[in-house]
């Protein structure tokens, strides 16, 4: 694998909220910038998302086509200052 494909954004759930059943949704959006996680609070599925935003935009990108397939995202952590309007 050459260093260009290596994912830029790691996700890491401490074992205590394990009851919460996370779980990785690369069926929406699949994309080594973008770690799009899944958990169930009681009887609510909510979304983690973690994102790398390079030179490019590429994960705002994707995100912002893929948006309509995602639904309450209740964490999004980083700069959004720095997000350019799409």
């Amino acid at each position: 694998m050459s260093q260009e494909n290596y994912p830029h954004v790691a996700t890491y759930i401490n074992k205590q909220l394990l009851t919460m059943r996370f779980a990785f949704r690369l069926d929406i959006i699949n994309h080594r910038d973008i770690n799009l996680l899944v958990f169930h609070n009681d009887r609510d599925i909510n979304f983690i998302t973690n994102i790398y935003s390079d030179s490019n935009q590429a994960a705002l990108q994707c995100l912002h086509h893929n948006i309509m397939n995602i639904g309450n995202i209740v964490i999004v952590r980083g700069y959004p200052r720095e997000w350019p309007r799409l």
